[in-house]
């Protein structure tokens, strides 16, 4: 339980990830830049749970006149450890990472514009899905329903999964519903 980041005991931070006051500052507003921050203690998860946390992103830039801000930031379940380097992630390429894994990804990025296979691409620049092992199960675009990832705002989102379905939802709207999350057991250890 962080309410906020004055510490950060308990966390390991990869790459970019640092503390930055009272929060937690994934990435600083530079290219090629990413990071991660990992609960160090195990968390019991294949058999539910419930999380709730805040983003803001800020300090967007851009590249070459390419859409501002980065690629998104992640909610992971993955059985690698608190080190880990490997992206959580979707590959249109079907390339699957080395590990298991679940993933809410918050993509801010539409990298391959033109694909229309959503387990594979991102459905927009704005949009929310769950990710296994590099694959959508489903994914929602936010610009319908008026909620933008980018704009500066703190977001609150809540993810629960009841041991066999997942549910999202973003600023009190449920964005994904139901979503089965069968290789969430694959993603966690013997102990769940």
């Amino acid at each position: 339980n962080y309410p906020n980041f004055s510490s950060v005991a308990g966390l390991s931070m990869v790459n970019f990830a640092a503390q930055s006051g009272n929060v937690l500052r994934l990435t600083p507003a530079h290219d090629s830049r990413d990071g991660l921050a990992f609960v160090r203690t195990k968390q019991a998860c294949a058999r539910g749970f419930q999380t709730t946390f805040q983003f803001r992103m800020s300090n967007l830039g851009s590249i070459n006149g390419a859409e501002s801000g980065g690629d998104g930031i992640a909610f992971v379940v993955q059985n690698v450890g608190s080190n880990s380097v490997v992206p959580y992630a979707n590959d249109p390429n079907g390339v699957v990472s080395p590990q298991n894994f679940v993933s809410v990804w918050f993509n801010t990025g539409y990298n391959w514009p033109g694909c229309y296979d959503y387990t594979r691409c991102d459905m927009s620049d704005n949009c929310v899905g769950v990710v296994t092992n590099d694959l959508y199960a489903a994914q929602t675009d936010l610009n319908p329903i008026g909620l933008n990832l980018r704009d500066g705002a703190v977001h609150t989102v809540q993810i629960t999964f009841d041991g066999t379905v997942m549910n999202v939802w973003m600023d009190n709207v449920k964005v994904l519903a139901n979503v089965a999350v069968p290789t969430l057991k694959a993603a966690t250890d013997n102990n769940g």
